[in-house]
């Protein structure tokens, strides 16, 4: 506020702080890896990370996040014998279930645990 000759003006103040942490960056999943599983062929390698499943080449191409799912812990992911399912465990419910995806985690199926699964793996696939 301005005092001047007994008139009061207010002053309309605008404040934009630079705040980095806000913006969008790419962080390395190194330090918090959890699991690695090789593909069947080879050509790829499942990485827990970060909460998320990430679908990595061994040799040329992208790097796919098959979950994005903020919010949750997704873990120990895991390559069907064929290569062409995967499964892991998600506590997106608030209870850990474990998730079969096809290999690019579209097609879901949930599978209910009657108790918690802990932090140990806990399943395999078996054909």
């Amino acid at each position: 506020m301005i005092v001047k000759r007994n008139a009061v003006k207010k002053l309309d103040i605008s404040l934009n702080p630079d705040l980095p942490q806000l913006r969008a960056s790419w962080k390395s999943a190194m330090p918090s890896l959890t699991n690695a599983e090789l593909s069947t062929t080879g050509k790829r390698v499942l990485l827990s990370a970060r909460g998320e499943i990430f679908s990595v080449p061994i040799k040329d191409g992208a790097t796919k996040n098959l979950t994005k799912s903020s919010g949750a812990n997704d873990r120990d992911g895991l390559w069907s014998p064929k290569g062409d399912e995967l499964a892991y465990i998600t506590d997106e419910n608030g209870l850990y279930q474990i998730v079969i995806a096809d290999q690019f985690g579209k097609e879901q199926k949930t599978l209910c645990c009657k108790r918690k699964c802990g932090r140990r793996k806990t399943f395999a696939f078996h054909r």
